[in-house]
């Protein structure tokens, strides 16, 4: 199980996802990535970002495009890995 932070008109709520790979969920865990999610428009929106710096320039964004989640977030640890240079 994981925890993101998911946003709604209602605020912020703290969800804990199960479909997610243990090697994904490790890998924002040990590098401190905050990950979120919304949905706009019935589209499935995920964030990563650092906690140390969650300004909207450090935001790294997957759009989910239908995909399960497992794929979504796979796609936001290879974007994170890309965008702030961890393993």
């Amino acid at each position: 199980m994981f925890t993101v932070h998911y946003y709604n008109r209602n605020g912020e709520q703290l969800l804990d996802i199960t479909k997610i790979l243990p090697e994904d969920a490790k890998f924002f865990q040990e590098n401190n990535i905050k990950v979120s999610m919304e949905e706009l428009n019935g589209e499935i929106i995920v964030y990563g970002c650092p906690y140390s710096d969650t300004s909207d320039e450090s935001e790294v964004i997957v759009f989910a495009g239908g995909n399960t989640c497992e794929y979504t977030m796979s796609e936001l640890v290879s974007e994170c890995k890309a965008k702030f240079g961890v393993q």
